[in-house]
């Protein structure tokens, strides 16, 4: 399973703000999954309001789950969209 998400956001919400997030995402599921496993299922970048997220299996499917609850909470709905591309 490789699939990749792009998410874009809202011109007032900064990488720096976007990194963080995905920062935490990885964080959390390190403490579940192990850092081995996290490094093998998911790649990300983030640039110009644009964040891709690259998962290779359930590990990085569940990052970009958490990921997406994280942006929600602290932005809504309205500040950012997501597409599966692959």
């Amino acid at each position: 399973m490789n699939r990749l998400y792009v998410f874009k956001f809202d011109k007032t919400i900064s990488d720096a703000v976007v990194d963080r997030l995905i920062t935490m995402s990885i964080a959390a599921a390190e403490q579940v999954f192990g850092k081995t496993k996290i490094r093998l299922a998911v790649t990300y970048s983030v640039l110009d309001n644009q964040a891709v997220l690259k998962v290779s299996d359930d590990v990085g499917q569940h990052i970009v789950e958490s990921f997406t609850r994280r942006v929600e909470e602290e932005f809504g709905e309205d500040k950012f969209t997501v597409r599966q591309v692959s």
